[in-house]
């Protein structure tokens, strides 16, 4: 099975650290629980523009480097492993493939056949969407903290697992998305979409 995982807030603890960085930069008192949109210029306030370049602030301190791992990803990650082909296809910038590929190496070395960059998250070049990317690719299962890209990878008969967030609590889902709590629930899934069929 060829199975596909966003990074940030999948993998990578990437708003709560946000969250910490922004508050200690501008004396805030924001919490995880407050942001209950994707766009995080509508928790903390200005534009797309302006927050992009706060995450690029970002990308260039401690909070980024020492980026937390999700409680239970590694465990899971590494039992996926042994039986798939995992693939990380995320929307973070392009201007960071060298950061991020160092931190996955350290948190996840040779776990990942590729990690695909869409660029969805700048305001530069070329953009693909998810979806797009799981197709060419074959991806069986998306793992996903983005309503919206979990909607849209779900289109036809590709199974979503969507991580509960903050951001993603509006909107039904379709059968073929189901909401996990965590890694452990995530690895259930899988067995049951693998469990051998009776005759």
């Amino acid at each position: 099975m060829k199975i596909g995982t966003d990074l940030d807030d999948c993998l990578a603890e990437f708003v709560f650290s946000f969250c910490n960085y922004y508050n200690n930069k501008y004396k805030t008192n924001f919490e995880f629980k407050d942001f209950k949109h994707f766009e995080l210029w509508k928790t903390i306030g200005g534009d797309r523009k302006s927050v992009i370049k706060e995450i690029y602030d970002f990308y260039d301190t401690n909070y980024f480097e020492n980026l937390p791992v999700i409680f239970l990803s590694r465990i899971c990650i590494n039992e996926l492993k042994k039986d798939n082909d995992l693939f990380i296809i995320t929307s973070r910038e392009r201007d960071f493939i060298g950061k991020t590929d160092y931190w996955i190496n350290q948190h996840y070395p040779n776990k990942f056949s590729d990690v695909i960059f869409t660029g969805e998250g700048d305001n530069k070049g070329a953009k693909t969407k998810k979806t797009e990317i799981c197709n060419k690719l074959g991806i069986d299962l998306f793992i996903e903290d983005n309503l919206d890209n979990a909607l849209d990878c779900a289109k036809g008969s590709r199974k979503v697992l969507l991580l509960d967030k903050p951001w993603n609590q509006n909107g039904s889902l379709p059968r073929n998305i189901n909401r996990v709590y965590n890694w452990n629930e995530i690895l259930e899934n899988y067995y049951k979409l693998n469990k051998p069929k009776t005759t």
